[in-house]
């Protein structure tokens, strides 16, 4: 039987219509992800369920009760996660009309943007497989286009994507770092 590879999801797309750039976000990169903590959810709502019906007559079982309890908020915890990097936007940068709109909102100029960031997030030094994709404008805002969590190849898609939009927008792809708390950072 023939072994079946999985195909990497994209997490963006680009398209160069002229003098406009497009980029997509794609949520279901994401998908795999969110199925697997959704199954995990409902095994360990499952168990958290069997524990509670049987502790009456095994009193024991509120450790394995306890522990399920927590398991459930932590798997709900990071789903929530994915299925918040699974949002989708659309980012339309318009060289002729010097714009930069998000989902059909003006956010900012094409001619203010002064760098194109990757940051890779750590957690106090430990590397997350987390990378975001950044514009940063000269009068220091940043406009977080994706962030890849996880994903196998999520790091290369956001090199990519860097260096496409930082060459149509004119500007250098800048490399930087940032704790995962300091999320604020790319806002």
């Amino acid at each position: 039987m023939p072994t079946q590879t999985l195909k990497p999801r994209r997490l963006l797309e680009l398209e160069d219509p002229g003098d406009k750039l497009i980029v997509r976000t794609r949520a279901e990169a994401y998908q795999r992800k969110l199925n697997v903590a959704t199954v995990l959810a409902a095994i360990v709502l499952g168990l958290m369920i069997a524990y509670l019906m049987a502790v009456r007559s095994h009193p024991g079982l509120w450790v394995a009760t306890g522990v399920a309890i927590v398991l459930f908020a932590l798997i709900v915890l990071k789903a929530y996660d994915v299925r918040q990097a699974m949002r989708e936007d659309v980012f339309l940068l318009d060289r002729n009309e010097n714009k930069i709109l998000r989902n059909g909102d003006p956010i900012a100029p094409v001619s203010d943007i002064d760098h194109i960031l990757v940051r890779e997030v750590h957690d106090r030094g430990r590397p997350l497989d987390e990378y975001a994709l950044v514009v940063s404008l000269n009068d220091t805002r940043r406009i977080t286009i994706a962030e890849a969590v996880g994903l196998p190849d999520g790091k290369e898609q956001i090199e990519g994507a860097a260096r496409r939009i930082a060459e149509f927008a004119g500007v250098p792809v800048q490399e930087g770092s940032r704790d995962a708390e300091e999320w604020w950072m790319d806002r």
